[in-house]
């Protein structure tokens, strides 16, 4: 199982934008919390309850902010750095970033990146941007 989780990173940092990666990473890691045990390693299991804080090192450039987290060796890290035709932030790596900070009770972090996909990054779905940011306050 560890191969597949490796296998999706690998290809969200080949194609960043690609969707379907990202939701098949989210599907992952959220709902098959057995399955994730087995390709995490004995550090990263702590944060089994919070399964996307642990990805944050692999995706934070994504975000295109400074995110401060440690470091996995054991996780597929980006091409450092990323091809000049990829545009950032990406929306779907700023959703996991909200995601990560709702994991880490950081509510109000998370409802002004909720803003920021709907007002800047993703407004096409700016009434759902919406939506997730009053849940946070």
């Amino acid at each position: 199982m560890w191969l597949m989780g490796r296998y999706t990173l690998k290809q969200i940092h080949r194609i960043p934008h690609n969707v379907s990666a990202w939701n098949y990473l989210r599907g992952y890691v959220c709902y098959f919390p057995n399955l994730a045990r087995l390709w995490l390693t004995d550090r990263l299991l702590k944060h089994l309850k919070k399964p996307y804080t642990p990805l944050l090192p692999s995706i934070a450039i994504y975000t295109g902010k400074d995110i401060v987290s440690e470091p996995s060796g054991d996780l597929p890290m980006p091409s450092d750095p990323l091809p000049n035709d990829t545009p950032l932030p990406i929306s779907y790596a700023l959703e996991f970033y909200a995601e990560a900070l709702l994991e880490q009770s950081k509510k109000a972090e998370a409802a002004a990146i909720f803003a920021q996909l709907g007002n800047e990054v993703d407004r096409i779905r700016a009434s759902y941007w919406a939506y997730r940011r009053k849940e946070c306050l």
